[in-house]
């Protein structure tokens, strides 16, 4: 019998392990401005109580983050609200009951009361098996004043059988939270000109991130090009144009078309870093029609997808999307991060198109850099298959389209087919 309980908390352990894995997994970093991503609040998982009731003996146990050398710090602005969550599962086995609970209390360590609450959050639920019951904790948290604090999440898990023995895991978590003081606050101020006519572009986009503090700030040129961003923390940031719109491409300071090419801009207290200027060369275009096989009337709304190919993959397609070089792409979206290789196919994964058909069903994608693309009309939302340049139904299949700088090509038609069912 007691090989068997055994057992039956093992696979329990195990279960409760698979569900939390991919939470705990990640890492313990920044958390984000509450303007960094809107809409979306910072959260940090702290880990997963669990507990079991079998035939009247108890168990509980909590996953928590794994400890480190270090206490993790985290970075914030003023008026940010963190999300600190915890899973509860249960598990009770044959005819056992009793009662399962978990507790998540957020300390104040350096409080004068010894160790105020900034919050908590319970559950409870009591059964008789078999039975399995999931819930979630959260404990919200606001960081106002500029400052340190240091905090302790305290994770209890309780099993508690109607007949039998009591029993309880207790673990914490420590971190401290660095609020920021908005009076250090710089910018970064320059002016965004055409390589050809050397005249200010306006209205592109000028984005400033910062990956550590996660902060992203965003600003459009004015009629003579120039742009300024304010509300910077004092940091070293990656600093991008996105000419969406425009025959030009976007690119990273100073004239880079990748993270790791790019010139990181710092920011001091309570400084404008001015002169961060780019002059952004004229790139190619890509130019067609998109018509029913049968009719040969125009189709309107379809996105054309436009994948650059590498130059050392053998025919492979690499996973930039839209009308930019990937790492302008993704500065713009999420500053730092690299872009991920994927296919080309748009029926396996959802990508922003390059452009759209008109109602004459013409199309026009600008701002490409030197190189070899793969083009398909992606027509399955409006009832019509997917094709790739020249009539390929698969990437693989594709011919390529290569373009010089400047270059303007045309007559990259699809014709498209309705689909049966």
């Amino acid at each position: 019998m007691k090989r068997r309980y055994v057992l039956i908390v093992s696979m329990v352990i195990a279960l409760v392990l698979t569900t939390w894995a991919s939470a705990l997994a990640q890492p313990a970093g920044p958390a984000a401005p509450s303007d960094a991503q809107p809409g979306r609040r910072p959260v940090v998982c702290v880990g997963a109580a669990w507990g079991a009731i079998v035939r009247g003996q108890a168990a509980a146990h909590n996953f928590v983050r794994p400890p480190r050398e270090e206490v993790p710090v985290f970075t914030v602005l003023p008026g940010t609200r963190v999300r600190l969550t915890a899973g509860a599962s249960g598990l009770w086995l044959g005819e056992a009951g009793g009662t399962l609970s978990a507790h998540l209390e957020v300390i104040d360590a350096d409080a004068q009361d010894d160790g105020a609450p900034l919050g908590e959050d319970s559950v409870s639920d009591t059964r008789d098996g078999p039975a399995f019951a999931k819930h979630r904790l959260e404990v919200p948290v606001f960081f106002n004043e500029p400052g340190r604090v240091h905090l302790f999440a305290r994770l209890t898990a309780t099993a508690e059988p109607h007949e039998g023995e009591l029993a309880q895991d207790v673990d914490e978590l420590e971190a401290v939270v660095n609020i920021l003081d908005p009076s250090t606050f710089g910018s970064i101020s320059g002016q965004v000109t055409t390589d050809d006519t050397e005249e200010g572009l306006e209205g592109v986009l000028v984005t400033a991130g910062n990956r550590e503090l996660r902060v992203h700030r965003t600003t459009r040129t004015d009629g003579d090009g120039n742009y300024k961003i304010e509300g910077l923390p004092p940091g070293e940031y990656l600093v991008g144009v996105r000419a969406k719109g425009t025959p030009y491409m976007g690119e990273l300071y100073a004239d880079a078309h990748s993270p790791d090419e790019a010139e990181p801009v710092t920011v001091t207290d309570s400084a404008e870093t001015p002169g961060i200027d780019f002059g952004l060369a004229r790139g190619s275009e890509i130019s067609g029609q998109v018509t029913v096989t049968e009719t040969g009337e125009p189709l309107a709304g379809i996105p054309i997808v436009v994948r650059p190919m590498r130059p050392d993959d053998g025919g492979e397609v690499a996973g930039a999307a839209g009308l930019e070089p990937a790492a302008v792409q993704q500065v713009t979206d999420q500053p730092g991060a690299h872009p991920e290789p994927g296919p080309a196919d748009p029926r396996r994964r959802k990508r922003r198109p390059a452009a759209v058909t008109g109602d004459d069903g013409t199309y026009v994608v600008q701002g490409l850099p030197a190189g070899e693309y793969f083009v398909a009309a992606a027509g399955e939302r409006q009832g019509y298959g997917v094709e790739f340049w020249q009539g390929a139904p698969t990437p693989e299949e594709a011919t390529p389209i290569t373009v010089e700088l400047g270059d303007s090509v045309s007559d990259i038609d699809f014709t498209l087919a309705p689909q049966t069912r």
